[in-house]
């Protein structure tokens, strides 16, 4: 400013100058703040808000760019507001806040650490490929701030600026208030949608809901508290509680429940209330109280129900158990009742009798508990009639051979019993009531009977009547597992002399001994029978082998030998023994019987103290058989053994996709021999754990050498028998293998049956989960000859079934066949198993399994099993061509 002076020309100028772009700053930066509280307050949507807050940034404070970004599961970050990016831009950008090359950024090094993210885009080598979008916006420097929402970084608020020298550390501090506003924003509306949420569920709840003030006035009530009282709901509001009295509740009643919750505790009660047309209900309440911050207690919460219906319910229900309580006390049968969980609910006075349990020391027990049953054989304990009442619903008898234990042991009886449903006017289950009686005496009767018809009356062993039963089913149990059975008959030499001699009495004693002798001789699960006379009987129900029953009848033979004492004196005594076998020497128990008895003779016109086969063809193979034997174990080091291969193909394309493995016994004098004439003496012998062994690695070597060879690879599929599959080091026995001869596991397959994977399902598990886990491929061969259940054969860790070639045989003869290898097919490919059918011999056959989706075939109208050598032209030729 210019000073008056008197003189012409002025003496001084005074200049005053002031900075207040950190005023007008904070300024601004209050206002922003201030304006996004006002709409979180005035709750304004939060895209309105977000917007607003980029917006502000951008156009009150300076900034280039303002971006709000949301983290994705996926790794990435979806901007949901911004100010200053070009919509024709926006879809070009892409952000990622992960661990990876393109979340190095400030987005992503934020969201990871937490702090806030300051880059100069020059210096930055990461920002290389952004720079044209920068150059185009003028940026030059960031600063990105992590969201915390609900103490998790959830997203980023990212402010640009055309300034290198934008974000000092006071600016920095500065601006992470917008970021805790925008976390704010958020935090805010989640809440109020929660809010929302739980308003709208206590609207729409069945129960009436009331809150009360300390005082009992109503300040809040849902519909249901109008539909229930039968008031209008903004009628009631201001009112107290105490206009729904009907006196049927007195003073203390209610001082008893004010004195509750005044003290800070929960009240549950039933009470009487008056609607508003004047009736009465009963209703159901709980009062929850709510206290402040200091602890005082503010409000109450009240919930009620009407039980009016349910009141009525339990009076009814109350008159008809006294009347049927006095019914079941008065009968002769236990009674028995318990609810749907299987808990006892009742006893009658001789069901606590028989159970040793009282009614009330019952209530609630598990039904195993009270009716405690078992086996009366093998005293284990039986399934519960009730429980498999309750989950068939339908009526349920108990087993014939149920023993009931009473409580503490004290004695078990026989009993009879009827679990049956009891329901509601729905037909809903409500429980089950279980009548049983005592039959203790009745099956005391019933055994002595029936021992005394099937057992011998001198010997006290089963007669012929009772082994007649056990050899048809230890015949049908063969037949099933394809076993065999062996019947002997056993007649004493010269018996009828130690009668003359010694005397009726001394003959049965000595018959007697015999029993014993011959019993101590067998195992528990054969049976020895007196045929009559001085005949015996025996079964042999589990024949590993036509030998087997040879050694059998030498032991006898010799325990028969030693001599008997017959009261002072001893005596000595020879038997002869005639053997017949199912199926050879017949199929049904007479036959077999008769049969015995005809070799029987045979041996004593041969001599005393001799057995004898039914036939000589069987006593010509087994000596055919010992003579096998004893070559067999020098076959091995003869190097006598060769592999065939039968491939194996794929009926989509017909290419080979394996080969099967089948060893030949070249024998020096018979020739070819196949394995059905060699492998059972093997397996009986333990041969068979050295041979499995050659054909394992002989296998895995010749594989491996048509790899080198160049063919393309293919599985070479190799039988376990049941003794290799036991032993304890297989899978370290596969693994040498493998590495000694080179071959890669996936281009092995082992076979495996049905028998032999279900003798320990669990180890048989654990051992094919092992060998599947190296890559090697586990089959199941001759699939529906054995007794797999579906839920066993889920457990199993397989990759393809293989159809028995006896289903494919009669495929195209009956529609049953059909049916069969249809389900077997349809099975594996809903276990996601593939399935080779074998033994295909004619065209009708391959076109029926291709029509049915079977995904590979093997069998004598595609190749027969050939030489390594010879299978090379097969390796060579299109193999699609033999299909086609």
């Amino acid at each position: 400013m210019v000073l008056p002076h008197t003189s012409r020309y002025p003496l001084l100028i005074l200049t005053t100058l002031r900075d207040i772009t950190q005023l007008k700053y904070m300024e601004q930066r209050e206002s922003i703040l201030y304006g996004v509280s006002q709409r979180v307050l005035a709750e304004k949507p939060l895209s309105d808000t977000l917007q607003y807050i980029c917006d502000e940034l951008v156009q009150t404070l300076g900034y280039q760019l303002a971006v709000i970004g949301l983290i994705a599961q996926d790794g990435s970050v979806n901007i949901i507001a911004q100010t200053g990016l070009p919509a024709e831009l926006l879809s070009t950008i892409h952000i990622r806040w992960d661990d990876t090359p393109d979340g190095q950024g400030g987005f992503g090094k934020a969201i990871r650490f937490g702090l806030p993210q300051i880059h100069i885009m020059s210096d930055d080598p990461l920002f290389t490929p952004w720079w044209p979008i920068y150059e185009l916006l003028s940026l030059r420097s960031m600063a990105a701030f992590p969201l915390q929402i609900h103490n998790q970084r959830q997203g980023v608020l990212a402010l640009y600026s055309g300034s290198e020298a934008c974000f000092d550390p006071p600016r920095v501090a500065r601006e992470q208030s917008f970021a805790d506003q925008v976390a704010l924003a958020f935090w805010t509306a989640e809440d109020r949608g929660q809010l929302c949420l739980l308003n709208t569920a206590l609207e729409a709840v069945a129960s009436a809901i009331i809150i009360t003030d300390r005082a009992g006035k109503i300040i809040w009530a849902n519909p249901a508290f109008a539909h229930l009282s039968g008031n209008i709901l903004e009628e009631v509001l201001g009112k107290n509680l105490s206009f729904l009295h009907s006196d049927y509740q007195d003073h203390a009643f209610y001082e008893r429940m004010w004195q509750t919750i005044l003290a800070g505790q929960i009240w549950h009660g039933e009470l009487i209330n008056r609607h508003a047309d004047g009736t009465l209900y009963n209703e159901e309440m709980t009062i929850t109280p709510v206290r402040a911050e200091d602890q005082e207690i503010t409000h109450f919460i009240a919930v009620k129900q009407d039980v009016t219906q349910r009141v009525l319910d339990e009076k009814r229900l109350w008159l008809e158990k006294e009347r049927a309580q006095v019914t079941l006390a008065s009968i002769g049968d236990a009674v028995l009742t318990t609810d749907v969980q299987g808990n006892v609910t009742y006893l009658n006075p001789v069901a606590e009798t028989m159970t040793g349990w009282t009614n009330k020391e019952a209530q609630g027990i598990d039904i195993e508990c009270v009716f405690d049953i078992c086996h009366e054989i093998t005293g284990q304990s039986l399934a519960q009639p009730v429980r498999q009442c309750l989950r068939e619903q339908r009526t349920v008898a108990l087993s014939d051979h149920a023993m009931l234990r009473q409580r503490g042991g004290r004695e078990t009886l026989h009993i009879e019993d009827t679990a049956t449903p009891i329901r509601d006017r729905d037909q809903q289950m409500l429980g089950v009531i279980l009548v049983f009686h005592d039959v203790s005496e009745k099956q005391t009767l019933l055994r002595r009977l029936s021992h005394q018809i099937h057992h011998d009356v001198l010997t006290d062993l089963p007669n012929r009547l009772l082994f007649k039963e056990r050899a048809h089913q230890a015949i049908l149990q063969a037949r099933r597992r394809q076993e065999q059975v062996g019947v002997l008959f056993l007649d004493l030499d010269d018996f009828k002399l130690v009668n003359d001699t010694l005397g009726y009495d001394a003959g049965d004693d000595l018959l007697c001994q015999v029993g014993e002798r011959i019993k101590r001789s067998l195992h528990q699960e054969d049976t020895v029978a007196r045929q009559g006379g001085d005949e015996f009987l025996i079964l042999l129900s589990e024949l590993p082998s036509e030998q087997y029953v040879a050694q059998v009848a030498q032991k006898l033979l010799a325990t028969l030998s030693a001599p008997f004492q017959l009261g002072e004196q001893k005596t000595y005594l020879t038997a002869s023994l005639g053997i017949s076998i199912y199926p050879v020497d017949g199929e049904y128990p007479e036959i077999l019987i008769q049969n015995a008895d005809i070799a029987m003779h045979q041996a004593k016109a041969e001599g005393c103290n001799h057995y004898h086969f039914y036939t000589l063809a069987l006593n010509k193979r087994l000596s055919e058989r010992l003579t096998l034997q004893n070559e067999l174990r020098q076959a091995l080091e003869r190097q006598e053994f060769v592999l065939y291969y039968q491939p194996q193909y794929c009926l989509s394309n017909g290419h080979i996709t394996g080969v099967e493995a089948l060893v030949r016994w070249q024998h020096p004098k018979h020739g070819f021999l196949p394995p059905g004439e060699f492998i059972q003496i093997a397996e009986d012998s333990g041969l068979i754990l050295p041979l499995g062994e050659w054909v394992l690695r002989t296998a895995c070597t010749q594989n491996k050498h048509w790899q080198d060879l160049g063919y393309p690879p293919i599985r070479v599929a190799v039988n376990l028998s049941a003794y290799q599959f036991r032993q304890k080091d297989l899978v370290s026995q596969v693994v040498r293998m493998l590495d000694e001869t080179g071959l890669a596991p996936k281009w092995l397959e082992l076979e495996i049956t049905e028998s032999l994977s279900m003798e320990n399902v669990d180890l048989s598990v654990e051992t094919l989960r092992k060998l599947q886990s190296m890559g090697i491929h586990i089959s199941l061969d001759d699939f529906g000859t054995g007794f797999s259940s579906l839920s066993f054969l889920s457990r199993f860790p397989l990759n393809t079934i293989k159809i028995d070639r006896s289903f494919i045989t009669e495929l195209n003869h009956h529609t049953d066949g059909q049916a069969i290898v249809l389900t077997i097919i349809q099975l594996a490919q809903n276990l996601g198993l593939k399935v080779i059918a074998e033994g295909v011999e004619t065209e009708a056959q391959l076109d029926s399994l291709r029509t049915k989706g079977c995904d590979e075939v093997q069998g004598f109208l595609l190749a027969k099993p050939v030489s390594a050598e010879n299978m090379v032209a097969y390796l060579e030729e299109n193999s699609s061509a033999v299909l086609n």
